[in-house]
């Protein structure tokens, strides 16, 4: 496999000492530096402490693959003979420096109790104000440094704040060092190698322009161009997140209750299918319990109807709310032909057209379910898991304000790490359908 060759950007970022914030459009690179600017830090100076933040353990582990990658590349006879490359967790070297992952959590709480002389954040604009407060105390006595790296989340956080500080107020004391570059600009500049060769660089520059007449002009700006755009916007808030988060997953199942399922089913070349079970509370003016959050990985739709179908012998469920969209259709159709599910399967397509009464089209189904959410959680009626994938799902969920074909404004809701709050979305409609008794000849459906 050919090595990769560092791009300019990179070289500037490992060679700075400081702290430093890279604002990079996506897939270019931004993580791997980090990676690697770490290694060439442990190297230079023994016994340095490295810390790694990264939403999710499996993202935290990434850089340290990637690490050991730039280390095996690089300095092969650098690592410690008893830190085999199992160990997806450490990496650590023969002169004492060591490099630990920790997944974040929305708090931060799994990084108090540790100091480190590099504290590094891998898509640092995602994290709440909670887990700044927690987390930068971890290089005060040891007077370390902080590197962050990220797309852009809107004009909000520690992560904004701290570049508008630097590039566009330029505090003369900033903190922070930025190295901000677009993804159309490192697809251009970047050295022609065996690995990146001309024919791929003119394939990624066509699909650039292709995602750009698809993507909003919003989108495109954050995710390829790196920008704080204005209009995008985090649809719910920290605050309201943390508020519903209130419940443990029970240890039995209590089958008196009336269950109900909202599955997202993964797209085409997407890996994630997640289960959201709850259940409603009988009382006057009920309220919807959480109890499950499930998700699958890179799954065949026949797997995924007898995961339904084994769920439902638990629950025994009274409506399963699933997406039959794409390629969701094929497990939809699955369900309709099963004797035992199809009476309680119901298609949530959240593409569809939504016309007034006048005939006018006011939008995507898909915006009334989010604002149908978000509407049970801002007058309490629903409490969801204290799941950290829950969290950053739901974090993860933007809108702006664009217009439709006829210059009418409409909102767009969008994300990179929408799996669970699709699946929440749906499970939301078990408060709609609570009261529905549906009789077809005879039999209640």
């Amino acid at each position: 496999m050919a090595k990769i060759v560092l791009d300019k950007w990179q070289k500037e970022y490992i060679a700075y000492k400081g702290d430093k914030l890279a604002c990079i459009g996506r897939r270019s690179g931004k993580t791997f530096v980090m990676a690697a600017g770490g290694i060439e830090r442990m190297i230079e100076n023994p016994k340095t402490r490295v810390l790694v933040f990264s939403k999710t353990e499996e993202q935290a582990m990434l850089i340290i693959a990637m690490a050991k990658e730039y280390l095996g590349d690089n300095y092969p006879n650098k690592l410690r003979k008893s830190n085999t490359f199992t160990n997806k967790k450490t990496v650590t070297l023969k002169n004492g420096s060591v490099m630990k992952c920790k997944a974040a959590g929305d708090t931060g709480d799994s990084g108090r109790g540790f100091e480190a002389d590099i504290l590094m954040i891998d898509e640092a604009s995602r994290f709440s104000k909670f887990f700044w407060i927690a987390v930068r105390p971890i290089i005060l006595m040891s007077t370390g440094e902080i590197w962050l790296s990220s797309t852009p989340f809107g004009k909000q956080g520690y992560f904004w704040e701290m570049f508008n500080e630097a590039y566009n107020l330029k505090v003369k004391d900033a903190r922070f060092k930025v190295f901000y570059k677009t993804t159309p600009q490192i697809v251009e500049e970047r050295q022609i190698t065996p690995f990146w060769t001309e024919e791929r660089k003119l394939k990624i520059q066509a699909t650039l322009e292709k995602d750009k007449r698809t993507m909003t002009k919003l989108e495109y700006g954050q995710e390829y161009l790196g920008l704080f755009m204005e209009d995008l916007q985090q649809f719910f808030p920290d605050e309201l997140i943390k508020k519903v988060q209130t419940v443990q997953r029970p240890d039995v199942i209590i089958t008196e209750r009336d269950y109900y399922l909202g599955q997202d089913i993964a797209r085409m070349g997407e890996d994630e299918t997640t289960y959201e079970i709850g259940y409603l509370t009988e009382h006057e003016d009920p309220r919807l319990i959480q109890v499950e959050n499930l998700v699958t990985k890179k799954t065949y739709l026949t797997e995924t109807f007898q995961s339904n179908l084994e769920l439902d012998n638990k629950y025994d469920f009274q409506k399963m709310f699933i997406d039959d969209e794409g390629i969701g259709i094929g497990v939809f159709d699955m369900m309709m032909d099963n004797d035992q599910l199809k009476r309680k399967t119901i298609g949530i397509n959240n593409s569809k057209r939504v016309i007034d009464a006048d005939g006018r089209e006011k939008g995507i189904l898909k915006t009334d379910l989010y604002y149908w959410l978000r509407g049970l959680m801002e007058q309490n009626k629903i409490a969801l898991l204290e799941d950290q994938s829950i969290f950053q799902s739901l974090k993860s969920v933007q809108y702006e304000y664009t217009t439709d074909v006829k210059g009418n404004p409409v909102i767009k809701i969008h994300g990179n790490d929408t799996h669970i709050a699709e699946g929440l979305i749906r499970l939301a409609q078990a408060m709609k359908y609570k009261d529905l008794n549906i009789f077809v000849c005879g039999i209640k459906v």
